[in-house]
């Protein structure tokens, strides 16, 4: 009953879906690093995240950050509803629990359940804006206030302080080099506003990091 209503408040849903949902699959655990959905491949399963952090990037060329996905958020809906092969790779950027969901159920519930595709589109939605604000941010071009607006988008995300990223994860997210963000990045350990060590980002100043992403924020680039 607990997981039910873990679920249900997670996604917004009714507890009769909730129970019916897991009655149908399992719930998983993944560990940070874990492959969810492969870029090319078709997917088989839907993946509903009641806990942890999932990361978008593709590596044709060379990696790029596409985006993020959080407790509410559904992997692979997109292709629910479109068919045909991922142009992103979706790993858990932290451990994850998740619900887990075979794609053809996935099916019948979305053209039978009007609670179920409520869910979907739900989830659609946030990502998109979600995937939006990230666009926005890589567009931007001033060096420590982007940082900052990362960090303070991250940490939304995260629902905390303390950020479990990479430098190198953080670099892509970013669209920058390793050697630009790790200078950028020292910069603010510098001045006592972060702590950067062993894969994990801690805010130590949110309001110096707020000031900052406000005061170098551009006419034209991302709203602070």
């Amino acid at each position: 009953m607990e997981t039910v209503n873990i679920f249900r408040t997670r996604f917004d849903i009714s507890s009769a879906l909730a129970s019916d949902m897991l009655s149908r699959q399992s719930i998983v655990f993944l560990s940070k690093g874990s492959v969810i959905q492969q870029e090319n491949c078709e997917p088989d399963h839907l993946y509903f995240i009641l806990s942890g952090i999932c990361i978008f990037h593709s590596c044709e060329s060379r990696e790029v950050f596409h985006g993020l996905a959080s407790e509410g958020m559904v992997v692979s809906d997109v292709y629910l509803l479109e068919g045909g092969k991922p142009m992103c790779t979706v790993k858990t950027l932290t451990d994850c629990l998740l619900v887990k969901l075979d794609m053809n159920k996935a099916r019948a519930l979305y053209e039978n359940c009007g609670d179920f595709k409520g869910l979907i589109l739900r989830s659609m939605a946030t990502k998109l804006r979600l995937h939006s604000r990230v666009y926005a941010l890589q567009r931007a071009s001033d060096n420590n206030g982007k940082v900052a607006r990362a960090l303070l988008l991250l940490s939304e995300i995260v629902g905390a302080g303390t950020i479990p990223i990479t430098q190198k994860q953080f670099s892509v997210f970013l669209g920058w080099s390793r050697n630009t963000t790790g200078k950028s990045v020292n910069d603010l350990m510098n001045e006592g506003v972060i702590d950067a060590h062993y894969g994990v980002i801690t805010i130590l100043d949110p309001m110096a990091l707020k000031m900052l992403a406000s005061s170098d924020c551009n006419e034209g680039e991302v709203r602070c």
